[in-house]
């Protein structure tokens, strides 16, 4: 198996188009990954699109977390891999975006102690 160079994970990011619900389709971004010797391992790949940002409503650049992608993985790997950093974010666009009374209620930036501290109060309450 060959292994993708800068010139090959450009082609392939040049094949991937996933339009979202603003006028402009998603662009992927990525940077070299590089082991403690200096040998470069692979790329992290991020995705950037556009939406309205969840408090201002202002639309805006969005980015993706960074995914891993092996200098030898295949080309099917890369744009999988694309493929995850989308669906991420749509259903991390969707959480934000979902609201009973006004009130997001799936807040995906929720602090960890803070979603531990409503699930005790739920077991104290007995809610279940």
């Amino acid at each position: 198996m060959s292994s993708i160079d800068e010139a090959r994970l450009k082609e392939i990011l040049a094949r991937v188009h996933y339009q979202n619900r603003q006028e402009e389709a998603w662009r992927f971004l990525y940077e070299p990954v590089y082991l403690a010797g200096g040998e470069q391992a692979g790329w992290l790949l991020q995705g950037t699109f556009l939406r309205p940002e969840t408090h201002t409503n202002v639309v805006d650049w969005g980015r993706t977390r960074k995914e891993f992608v092996a200098l030898d993985a295949s080309e099917d790997g890369v744009i999988k891999t694309c493929w995850v950093l989308i669906m991420l974010t749509e259903q991390h666009e969707g959480m934000e975006s979902f609201m009973v009374d006004g009130i997001r209620v799936f807040d995906p930036h929720m602090p960890l102690r803070l979603l531990q501290d409503a699930e005790r109060a739920a077991i104290d309450s007995n809610y279940r």
